[in-house]
């Protein structure tokens, strides 16, 4: 896939489009007051969670013992990360969607959409080209959407395992928490290329269906987002109801290979808009392909001249 000359293309001008349309000033000063110090409570927490530091329980139980300027500080942090996991979530789908219906908008109002079909490409190479090369130009904006994600989740498993605690019961261990943090991670990266196929399929239809398609295409990634949402709070649940059980590994591991479906549902639908707008299903075999590498240079003595 990274040797497809559209994911090349695409890469090149979406990475243009994006340092050329971010006003760099206003995104440093947004990321310092506010993305930074999120990022940074999220990655605290998340270690805190991990390897069992006291100091976020002490604060969440007594917060007076603490100093005024570090519970004004922790409180802040804790209301940026949860305020900026909503905010880039949002910024996240509507720039990854944006680039990707960009990706085929601007063949049409180029006029270069026809010369893309006579390279011989198939619909498929197409789809999976603009896909990934849209997902990978994010890969940066994704990276902190997990990392604030992690954050929130090791905030709430600290959070839950007080009552159990002063209860005396069970609570889920540390190796449950890292289960918990791969699931929602992968769950993140699953549901981001499924948004940015979604947007591709949508843009990749006709003129008079393209509005409908948006629609439908926005219904289904609101849809599969709510129902990520409640299927992570299931698997939370799960974890801290039966800590002594797999449940909610099993629980989450169903939910991965469900939205991995749905991620290649995704693609299917967007090579099938792609054949739609007239991309041949199969590559042609007058497709210009990729010269051949060079047969290794090999040096042989040569044999000796026997003696007369």
């Amino acid at each position: 896939m990274t040797h497809s000359p559209i994911y090349a293309a695409e890469r090149r001008h979406q990475r243009f489009v994006l340092q050329s349309n971010r006003s760099a000033t206003l995104w440093i000063w947004v990321a310092i007051l506010m993305l930074v110090p999120a990022l940074l409570t999220a990655v605290v927490a998340t270690v805190v969670a991990l390897f069992n530091v006291p100091i976020l329980e002490q604060f969440l139980v007594n917060q007076e013992s603490f100093g005024s300027w570090l519970n004004n500080i922790i409180s802040t942090g804790l209301v940026l990360m949860l305020a900026m996991n909503i905010a880039h979530t949002l910024v996240l789908a509507l720039v990854s969607a944006g680039l990707a219906a960009e990706s085929i908008q601007r063949e049409h109002r180029r006029k270069t959409w026809d010369l893309l079909l006579l390279t011989g490409q198939s619909a498929r190479s197409i789809a999976r080209g603009k896909i990934t090369a849209a997902f990978w130009t994010l890969r940066r904006d994704l990276l902190m959407v997990v990392i604030l994600r992690l954050g929130l989740i090791s905030v709430a498993y600290v959070v839950s395992r007080q009552g159990p605690l002063m209860f005396g019961s069970p609570v889920p261990q540390q190796n449950h928490l890292v289960v918990l943090l791969v699931i929602t991670a992968l769950w993140t990266i699953i549901d981001s290329f499924t948004a940015v196929a979604l947007a591709i399929a949508a843009a990749a239809l006709p003129a008079r269906a393209r509005l409908m398609g948006g629609l439908v295409g926005l219904l289904v990634r609101v849809a599969l987002m709510a129902s990520g949402v409640l299927w992570l709070m299931m698997v939370f649940g799960a974890m801290n109801g039966s800590p002594d059980r797999p449940t909610y590994a099993v629980l989450g591991v169903i939910g991965l290979l469900v939205y991995t479906i749905f991620a290649y549902c995704s693609v299917w639908l967007a090579e099938f808009a792609l054949r739609f707008a007239g991309a041949s299903p199969h590559p042609s075999p007058f497709a210009a392909k990729p010269p051949a590498p060079p047969a290794p240079f090999t040096f042989t003595d040569p044999k000796p001249t026997p003696a007369p």
